[in-house]
């Protein structure tokens, strides 16, 4: 059985060089390296303009598809012989392109740091 004073000496032991508490000393080197992988994700996250421009073509023909679905979906609802396991398999279509218009929208969108 471990006990917790014979974990104490080890953990004290690995001091920062300015002899805070060690786990203070953990947390700025967590959050040093927090700084340097979000550094790394900034440049790996930039785009070309190519990259920017398939992306607006593939967010202006998902749009194009979101509202023919739209209407679509409005004449089978409409309709006297309303199949509704096609109406809801339109439906769905129609979220699946909401959350793929959404995820090409904030990809285009700068990222804001408060």
């Amino acid at each position: 059985m471990i006990r917790p004073k014979e974990c104490l000496p080890s953990i004290t032991s690995a001091r920062a060089p300015s002899d805070a508490p060690f786990w203070l000393h953990c947390e700025k080197v967590a959050l040093d390296k927090g700084l340097r992988e979000d550094q790394k994700l900034a440049s790996l996250n930039a785009m070309t303009d190519e990259e920017e421009q398939a992306l607006r073509a593939k967010l202006a023909q998902l749009r194009q598809e979101h509202g023919d679905l739209d209407a679509a979906i409005a004449v089978v609802a409409d309709s006297a012989h309303c199949d509704q396991l096609q109406l809801t398999r339109l439906k769905k279509r129609k979220l699946q392109l909401k959350d793929q218009i959404t995820l090409i929208e904030d990809s285009l969108l700068p990222d804001i740091t408060a």
